[in-house]
């Protein structure tokens, strides 16, 4: 069952629609169709209580103006290209820089800041649109981009990207929710798994750089189960660079698949679990360690370090200018397709 709600928001042109998806347990999600976001996710710990397993604002005029993209769809490109520049077809592009010297998540303007247009495919999924315009932050091609979501009865969230340009381009759409499985003040209890040897150093702009590191003897071992706070602790020069984690994992590739997760987080307190299973060869782990507590939480409580984790399933930060990874360029009149599910279970 889908509910929905309209609410008018001081600086957006055309009132902002609020999705409530149910399913029949009485566990759902909510979205909205500023940024195709997501705003909610209620369901149950092991003891059958049901919270909200996201962080959000108190209202939803602070998501419109919020710089954390919480819960927002990134694109046309999720994650920093360094300086804004790539090469595409012998030809440079230069992009919005926002972030420092670099463009992060599609520039200034991007998806996560427009209104987009819907509408409900099924009684438990729905798809927003929107078009990118070319050169619209420097991207070349028209670009037509869905973003279709399902919540289904065992308590997953399905998300299935599209895209399809008028030329050649790049295109690397992920969502960027912020999880915290037990509404603690910090996720550094919460326990980690990634299914991925090697990860990405960060120079010191925080782009990554190939080649890849073995994740063997340094905080970024996350093969089994593993505290976050834990991996934290120390004066690696990783960790120095942004505060904490920021980096982005190559998930090993049995595991870009529906069967074997990417991405496990778990919060032994209450027994949620999050599985995160995805096809993009990347995945991207930020502890919101930028948070100053300067905004408030949904329950009205300050956002400081470490609240949540977000884990963007992507490909590689910076990939266009890193010969031999994983392409993310989508060739003219061709559609790309991306799947992101996150699974929550008891454990």
């Amino acid at each position: 069952m889908i509910e929905s709600r309209q609410v008018t928001v001081t600086g957006v042109n055309a009132p902002v629609t609020v999705f409530k998806v149910i399913n029949t347990q009485g566990y759902y999600t909510e979205l909205c169709n500023y940024g195709a976001s997501v705003l909610s996710i209620i369901v149950p710990d092991r003891q059958g209580k049901a919270d909200d397993v996201l962080l959000g604002y108190p209202k939803l005029s602070d998501h419109i103006l919020d710089g954390p993209y919480l819960g927002k769809t990134l694109g046309r490109f999720a994650g920093r290209i360094a300086k804004g520049k790539f090469t595409l077809n012998g030809q440079s592009y230069q992009l919005d820089i926002n972030n420092g010297p670099n463009h992060l998540h599609g520039g200034a303007q991007g998806l996560s800041f427009r209104l987009w247009e819907y509408r409900q495919c099924s009684e438990n999924s729905l798809r927003f649109t929107t078009t990118a315009q070319h050169l619209e932050d420097g991207y070349p091609g028209d670009c037509a981009i869905s973003v279709e979501y399902t919540w289904t009865e065992d308590n997953t969230l399905i998300i299935d990207y599209h895209g399809t340009p008028t030329a050649d381009s790049i295109l690397n759409l992920s969502n960027h929710s912020y999880f915290n499985l037990a509404g603690t003040p910090t996720i550094l209890g919460h326990q980690l798994r990634i299914h991925a040897n090697e990860y990405l150093p960060l120079n010191a702009d925080s782009i990554p750089e190939f080649p890849a590191r073995s994740v063997s003897d340094s905080p970024m071992d996350f093969r089994v189960f593993t505290p976050i706070g834990t991996k934290m602790n120390g004066l690696h020069p990783q960790l120095a660079i942004d505060r904490g984690y920021n980096h982005c994992w190559l998930v090993d590739p049995a595991a870009q698949s529906e069967t074997i997760p990417a991405v496990e987080l778990a919060c032994p307190e209450n027994g949620r679990l999050l599985q995160i299973f995805s096809d993009y060869p990347g995945a991207v782990v930020y502890c919101g360690n930028y948070f100053d507590g300067r905004q408030m939480d949904k329950n009205q409580h300050p956002l400081n370090a470490y609240a949540g984790i977000a884990i963007e399933m992507q490909y590689y930060p910076n990939s266009p200018n890193m010969p031999g990874v994983p392409s993310c360029i989508v060739h003219k009149g061709e559609t790309s397709h991306h799947r992101i599910r996150y699974g929550f279970k008891s454990c």
